[in-house]
């Protein structure tokens, strides 16, 4: 089943989203993508969101519309099929900004990793699975989606990431029947579609400051309040913070505190307005209460725990070799990480929340049967 002769309409106006989603809500299936400006904006912002049908693809201005709530039930509606590539982030951005959820989700992605494809970007299968080059330019995808009127060349790029969506999910959705993997995948997208934004706790986020580490006390105290004025201008410039200071100059000067911001050459493009508000904050940084990096959990562990994980690590490889798939697909690291610490633990990770339906229905007597074998090796070869 070929779909690729498309009608492309740029949608600005909110009226004509309403239209649209009534629309959509009579395909049976529908082609997805998400285009955002976080390496030009900060916070980042959805910018265009590409909706394809059998034989049209709406292209929707998500800066102009602005309220993209008109969706919600065709998002909503589990029998129309929503075909993405790679859709965690896009997701947690329509939840996050429209609280849109999605239902009756495929990911060629995921579907593709099931099928044991170790070249996952869209460019790669469509050639693979649809036959069809497509040149997915580097320069366009890292463009400032933001930016309008947008280039004929973006609107052309966006398009084919939802064009050729069709015949990928056609294509991928029969090889999965065909290898009875069908409902590996499905299990898998429905937990997809529930991956939620979530608020961080923004009071430790300078502690993951790149080159931090080596910080003292009071080096963490300059740098907090380094951090806290970056994170400020960036909001007032509306620019990713890594454009107002890099993490290594903020490292770099919650080092060496006494620096001269107005002297120093590697500021002379700043400008005088932000290096008096920089001085302060190095001045205020020298004064606050020094800051102790909380310790790092250290856990105690048998010597057994290295030798069962290994083991384990090597019967999930064996385990994915056999079927041509990724071992990280076979089992959760985490669970296998839970069994070498603990054996006994063996029948509570087999109905671990992590472990998906399918892997305890294909795996689990493998891995009972592998637990079982390393704890009578271990016993026998203990120590009397």
């Amino acid at each position: 089943m070929t779909l690729l002769k498309h009608t492309v309409e740029f949608v600005t106006e909110r009226s004509r989203l309403v239209e649209v989603a009534h629309e959509l809500c009579s395909e049976p299936t529908i082609a997805m993508d998400v285009e955002t400006d976080g390496l030009h904006h900060y916070p980042e912002r959805v910018c265009l969101v590409q909706i394809a049908s059998a034989d049209k693809i709406f292209l929707i201005d998500a800066i102009s519309a602005v309220d993209l709530s008109s969706l919600h039930k065709v998002l909503a509606t589990q029998s129309i099929v929503k075909v993405f590539h790679g859709c965690d982030n896009d997701i947690r951005n329509l939840y996050k900004h429209w609280r849109l959820t999605i239902s009756g989700l495929f990911d060629t992605r995921v579907a593709a990793q099931y099928m044991g494809v170790t070249q996952f970007g869209l460019d790669s299968l469509i050639t693979q699975f649809v036959g069809k080059t497509i040149e997915k330019s580097k320069s366009v995808q890292r463009s400032n989606w933001g930016y309008r009127p947008l280039p004929e060349r973006s609107l052309e790029y966006a398009a084919d990431d939802v064009r050729y969506l069709f015949d990928l999910y056609f294509a991928l959705k029969e090889k999965l029947e065909v290898s009875g993997r069908s409902f590996w995948v499905k299990e898998e997208c429905i937990r997809l579609q529930d991956v939620r934004y979530k608020q961080v706790e923004t009071d430790t986020l300078f502690l993951g400051v790149k080159a931090s580490h080596h910080l003292d006390s009071r080096g963490l105290a300059v740098l907090k309040c380094l951090y806290d004025l970056r994170e400020a201008e960036a909001l007032r410039r509306t620019k990713p913070p890594f454009q107002v200071l890099a993490d290594e100059t903020l490292s770099a000067l919650a080092v060496a505190s006494d620096t001269d911001v107005f002297a120093a050459l590697e500021f002379k493009n700043l400008s005088y307005t932000f290096k008096i508000e920089l001085a302060k904050a190095l001045d205020a940084g020298k004064r606050a209460e020094p800051i102790v990096r909380p310790p790092a959990k250290r856990i105690h562990l048998d010597p057994g725990y290295a030798e069962r994980l290994h083991q384990l690590k090597q019967w999930r490889r064996t385990t994915g070799e056999g079927l041509s798939m990724d071992p990280a697909i076979i089992w959760p690291m985490s669970s296998l990480e839970r069994i070498a610490k603990n054996p006994e633990t063996l029948g509570d990770e087999i109905r671990a929340p992590e472990v998906r339906a399918w892997q305890r229905e294909q795996f689990g007597a493998s891995l009972e049967k592998h637990v079982t074998q390393s704890k009578a090796t271990e016993s026998q070869s203990a120590p009397l």
